[in-house]
């Protein structure tokens, strides 16, 4: 049994097994549709050119579908007239759990549900409380208004969690002429921490920067070289490399050649001997670098090759016109570098009242006592032999 407000058909909402996406549900105010029905314009449309950020668009969803195999199975909720939405929300439904569903887009932290402007908050949270799934809106920024709607909209419907964040997302840095000259900006003991160490670099061979907007045809290759920096990189121990994630992998070559074929991807590669030992993925979209991997050989830790390499992509964007840099993700010591302005963000998450939403408060329940023993265990004192 779901709650009042949006129904779906031959589904009765007691059963946890898996389920097929329904062609199209409507009700007077939302409509819940597959993901093929909804055209690119249509989708693109939605968010205002001045807000639209590239995880807003149709062709970051359609990767990031297809990468993970859920192209049938996404759900998108449109608010307002489905050939005109004033929102929509796009949901990738979790394998393996008990209907979570997740916003599409928002994988790194800091981006709104795409809307046409604020006032469609209270309209966004009603479907969301009454969309009969649990589902992870991920990091949404902590002044965005949809947090208060749910808030307001959720009684009697769903259990509604916002909690801040780790650490402030999406990290920005704003360039002007300037930043061709990033030294002006820095510290003078970081500028010649940089400047020793380039001198360094220098004494161990050739040292290359390249810059680099690949045709569709050039990008496997180009992805390759960055694949195997990272793979030398200290996310080869956590297990959070490109090489280590198929998904993941497929994910970004689908939008990197996609991104090769509008002319926004952007490669840097900064190299010893004609060898990448840093590098730097990401596309220029609305006058900002969105800067979606980076990564250097660790071998060549010690003359700081990310920072160099950074250094020189800086002055670059601002020497061709980029008004801005999104370093994505959380705000860490590596982009503090940098900056220090970002957004505060808060994890949002929803459980309807029915049985999906029962079964996914328990899971987390169970999954975070866990967390808080195995937390305990790291903390115990070795026990010494008798």
């Amino acid at each position: 049994m779901h709650a009042p407000g949006v129904s779906f058909a031959g589904d009765t909402g007691a059963s946890l097994g898996h389920w097929k996406a329904p062609k199209r549900v409507r009700d007077a105010e939302t409509t819940v549709v597959g993901f093929s029905d909804v055209s690119p314009d249509v989708w693109d449309a939605i968010v205002p050119e001045g807000r639209r950020k590239p995880m807003h668009l149709w062709q970051w969803a359609a990767c990031a579908l297809d990468a993970y195999g859920e192209r049938t199975t996404a759900r998108v909720i449109l608010i307002g007239d489905p050939n005109r939405p004033d929102a929509l929300i796009p949901l990738m439904r979790r394998k393996g759990t008990t209907g979570w569903h997740s916003l599409i887009g928002n994988e790194g932290g800091g981006v709104c549900i795409p809307c046409r402007d604020d006032d469609v908050a209270p309209r966004i949270a009603e479907a969301l409380v009454t969309f009969g799934q649990p589902v992870a809106l991920g990091a949404l920024p902590a002044a965005s208004p949809v947090i208060p709607a749910l808030c307001a909209a959720r009684a009697g419907k769903a259990i509604v969690i916002a909690r801040p964040a780790d650490a402030p997302v999406t990290p920005f840095l704003d360039l002007d002429a300037s930043w061709c000259d990033p030294a002006v900006h820095l510290k003078k003991k970081l500028v010649q921490s940089i400047r020793r160490r380039e001198r360094r670099l220098a004494e161990m061979g050739e040292v290359q920067m390249d810059f680099l907007r690949p045709a569709p045809e050039e990008v496997d290759a180009a992805l390759d070289a960055a694949i195997e920096v990272e793979a030398n990189s200290w996310k080869a121990r956590s297990g959070s490399t490109l090489r280590s994630d198929v998904n993941q992998t497929r994910f970004v070559r689908c939008y990197a050649k996609a991104l090769a074929e509008q002319k926004r991807l952007h490669f840097t590669f900064l190299r010893l001997d004609g060898k990448p030992i840093a590098m730097s993925i990401g596309e220029t979209y609305g006058g900002t670098y969105w800067a979606h991997k980076t990564g250097y050989d660790e071998q060549f830790g010690k003359v700081a090759p990310g920072i160099l390499m950074q250094y020189h992509l800086v002055a670059h964007l601002a020497e061709t016109g980029m008004r801005r840099i999104d370093f994505q993700g959380r705000l860490d010591g590596f982009k503090r570098t940098w900056t220090e302005q970002a957004v505060e963000a808060s994890k949002v998450r929803i459980y309807p009242f029915n049985l999906r939403g029962a079964a996914a408060v328990a899971g987390d329940v169970a999954r975070q006592g866990r967390n808080t023993f195995r937390a305990r265990l790291r903390k115990r004192p070795a026990q010494l032999p008798a």
